[in-house]
């Protein structure tokens, strides 16, 4: 099999298209142009490779990556031979999955453990940058009927306070206490960690989640695909940080303010996004379709994670004309000279 990369693929597609109007239109010469397009590969493409033997499963999307440039892979569900869907497949007493990108110093784990059947409860906190495939790490200190009290995973390294509670003996006068997970230093996943108590712990559960504890993330959103990335592909938004968010604004006439996770999807509809700045107000323009008026307002964002928010009319025939989150935007007024009320009327702009 003669490998190609991905952009002699595209000039070979480009030159024996003829009689189709975009040919090299197609190339997208900066990663960073809106305009370029993105292939993917489906892993069935592969499948006399992997019958034969001649390529693993788990090594497809190397090659595809390394020999194509490709990054973007579908995976085919026949080498799972249904372990896709069997709970075995990923073991017993499951507390968390999910994908795992190598490099990660982002996503930060907190643990609590009680060591052993009678040791002392430890708590750390850590992440897992690279690991070796099909091989078991213990988050313990590996002590026999050790057990995990409490885990998470947070994608930004968000503080959490959870709230302990000891099992009652005759000798404690304290049943309950806060700890603030946010405190414990960032380490690797083989440290043993802090120890919480001596004490037997009852149960352990979230009180209270805060901002990040780590550095600026900067963030870019790419526009071809319609998601958040920090890998430099498309418009650039900022760096963020803790309670930092993002506002959306959408061609019905309504807002939306959220999170900055990698994960969050934006609708169809969107027509700006930009980090959001509480010291800037919104400028619209909307036709009121049940007063068939044009009208001007300017307001201030309300803290809303949950849903849009429509700052527009919402009376039938009700349109946005125009949106900003300028400081002092301008606005020009073309009056229709088709009409013998406006034809005359000089067009202006307001400020």
């Amino acid at each position: 099999m003669k490998i190609q990369n991905r952009r002699f693929f595209l000039h070979s597609l480009a030159i024996g298209s003829i009689g189709i109007p975009f040919g090299f239109d197609l190339l997208a010469k900066d990663k960073n142009d809106p305009a370029r397009f993105q292939i993917g590969v489906q892993e069935y493409t592969f499948n006399r490779m992997l019958r034969s033997g001649k390529l693993k499963h788990l090594d497809y999307p190397v090659l595809v990556k390394k020999e194509l440039g490709i990054e973007h892979v579908e995976y085919w569900s026949r080498p799972f031979d249904g372990k896709h869907t069997d709970k075995k497949f990923v073991g017993k007493d499951l507390v968390y999955a999910n994908v795992w990108k190598r490099g990660d110093k982002r996503t930060i784990y907190h643990v609590m453990y009680r060591d052993g059947s009678a040791g002392p409860a430890m708590m750390k906190r850590f992440y897992v940058n690279s690991i070796t495939r099909d091989t078991e790490y213990d988050l313990t200190k590996g002590n026999k009927n050790s057990k995990i009290l409490y885990f998470s995973a947070n994608p930004n390294g968000e503080r959490e306070i959870v709230s302990v509670s000891l099992r009652p003996r005759p000798h404690l006068k304290r049943l309950k206490f806060d700890v603030d997970l946010g405190d414990l230093l960032i380490k690797g996943r083989k440290s043993v960690g802090n120890r919480v108590t001596k004490e037997l712990i009852q149960k352990v559960v979230l009180k209270e989640t805060g901002g990040s504890t780590l550095a600026a993330r900067k963030i870019w959103f790419d526009a071809v695909v319609g998601r958040l990335n920090d890998e430099e592909r498309g418009q650039f938004l900022g760096e963020f940080k803790g309670e930092d968010k993002l506002l959306s604004l959408y061609a019905n006439g309504s807002y939306k303010l959220g999170g900055f996770d990698l994960s969050t999807r934006f609708d169809d509809d969107m027509i700006h996004l930009e980090k959001w700045n509480p010291g800037h107000a919104i400028s619209a323009v909307y036709y009121d379709g049940q007063k068939e008026l044009h009208f001007v307002k300017r307001f201030e964002c309300e803290i809303n994670n949950k849903k849009r928010v429509v700052f527009i009319s919402e009376s039938e025939g009700s349109t946005l004309d125009v949106v900003s989150t300028a400081f002092k935007p301008e606005v020009k007024i073309v009056y229709n000279k088709h009409l013998k009320a406006t034809k005359n009327l000089p067009d202006n702009f307001w400020y």
